[in-house]
């Protein structure tokens, strides 16, 4: 393994500073899914939510659906499960995320949102509150219409907080987060 390169000096950036640490380039709500099935549904909400609600927050550069290819039928107790687990948990801890982690499940699937969130072994857990999980076979929906209100009020909740975040001047600790366009980056104040 090669020594590690000294910190740049002289370089800075624009990021949103997290609260573990992490640094994004972007402000973005991300939405993702615990089951493929609600894909279609994340889709059709993140139209809305670009379209109605992101002008009136003007520091959130975007919303981001994040859907994957599994199913209800993963064996999610099996060996391999914590592949899929974890790739979803990873993708959610993004720092372009500000630590507002969004789900929207179906309901009936094995790999329920909390299970998701609680990560792995060697992956730390995501803490949300069941108001930021929205399961589509809750008994209070009425309707399709009544799924996307439940959404797009979850949405603006988390909105909100991503509008509050500022850019401030950060300082890479290393030539790689210079250069990353992730971001996902140490920062020194």
């Amino acid at each position: 393994m090669p020594e590690p390169l000294p910190p740049l000096e002289g370089y800075t950036f624009e990021g949103y500073r997290n609260a573990d640490g992490s640094v994004g380039t972007k402000n973005l709500l991300g939405i993702t899914t615990s089951v493929h099935c609600v894909a279609g549904v994340v889709d059709y909400v993140v139209k809305i939510i670009e379209r109605d609600l992101l002008p009136n927050y003007p520091n959130v550069d975007g919303v981001v659906g994040l859907n994957h290819l599994y199913g209800c039928g993963v064996a999610i107790n099996a060996p391999a499960a914590v592949v899929p687990i974890r790739t979803i948990h990873n993708i959610a801890l993004n720092p372009n995320f500000g630590g507002e982690v969004m789900v929207i499940g179906l309901g009936c699937e094995k790999l329920q949102p909390e299970r998701l969130l609680q990560g792995t072994e060697d992956v730390k857990s995501i803490p949300v509150d069941s108001a930021s999980i929205v399961s589509l076979q809750d008994e209070k929906h009425v309707g399709f219409k009544s799924m996307v209100d439940d959404i797009l009020q979850v949405a603006e909740r988390h909105l909100a907080k991503l509008n509050q975040r500022q850019r401030e001047t950060c300082r890479p600790l290393s030539w790689w987060s210079g250069c990353s366009a992730a971001a996902a980056t140490p920062f020194q104040a």
